[in-house]
């Protein structure tokens, strides 16, 4: 498969282009540092497939469009996309956070992504050969229990994009195109330094078992994930009952709540 990921030279980008590199799919990287991507790229030519580079600045969403037409020979056959370039912005109350820098989070984290979705998902709609994957990285913003103080551009920037995977994927609900929202948790990266700088007490999941989901995810994801909020280490996604709120925002079934 041809697989495009975003923010891919940062750690939990980087660990998912090196496994799926590494399982023989062909990428296409993306990431707003030429260096870092000329790095990386090179890294992965030990997986001896096409592995291609692409630089946008995702905080430049009035771009994107444009620079993704410009490759669009390279990009008309791409399986999977996977937004998960994202910013944590500043750490300041809400009373006082700079409206800049909010918007510069919301053109990263919602915008680009949009952007991103809306681009791929007419070619995934003509594409006959295989179904289309979205997979949206939501990150502890969505369902995080711990303390949110500080981070309302973040935190508000991830529910947006969890509410455009619920929108996406009713309105595809005709198709064979599948988008799904993922949470790999507080995994080790700079985007946690920032969020958590203290991680005493919380649960800290592993960086090999989120991307190992979100590659599985990739590959096999069906239209039972379409639409659905899945925890990379901590839910049984492989196998998801077609009737359950577990694995959407609501996070409920009979496990927790009697319904009625």
């Amino acid at each position: 498969m041809k697989i495009l990921i975003t923010g891919a030279t940062g750690a939990f980008g980087s660990s998912i282009a090196r496994r799926l590199a590494e399982y023989g799919h062909s990428l296409v990287l993306v990431s707003r540092n030429n260096d870092k991507l000329r790095c990386l790229a090179e890294e992965l030519k030990v997986h001896a497939v096409e592995h291609q580079t692409i630089a946008i600045d995702m905080a430049k969403p009035e771009t994107i469009e444009d620079t993704l037409s410009h490759h669009i020979a390279e990009l008309s056959e791409i399986d999977v996309v996977i937004n998960n370039a994202a910013i944590a912005g500043e750490f300041s109350i809400s009373s006082n956070y700079d409206f800049d820098t909010f918007n510069r989070v919301f053109d990263v984290n919602v915008h680009g992504a949009f952007l991103f979705c809306k681009f791929f998902l007419e070619i995934m709609k003509k594409n006959k050969k295989n179904a289309g994957r979205i997979i949206n990285v939501c990150g502890g913003g969505v369902g995080w229990r711990s303390d949110k103080v500080g981070h309302s551009a973040y935190v508000a920037s991830k529910y947006a994009l969890y509410g455009i995977t619920e929108v996406m994927a009713q309105e595809l609900s005709a198709s064979d195109v599948v988008v799904t929202a993922v949470l790999p948790g507080p995994i080790d990266s700079q985007l946690r330094e920032i969020l958590i700088p203290d991680n005493t007490g919380h649960r800290s999941p592993e960086l090999e078992k989120a991307t190992d989901g979100i590659v599985w995810l990739a590959e096999n994801a069906d239209k039972k994930h379409s639409g659905r909020l899945i925890s990379l280490c901590w839910d049984e996604y492989k196998e998801i009952p077609d009737e359950t709120d577990l694995y959407t925002i609501k996070r409920l079934d009979g496990r927790n709540y009697l319904i009625s």
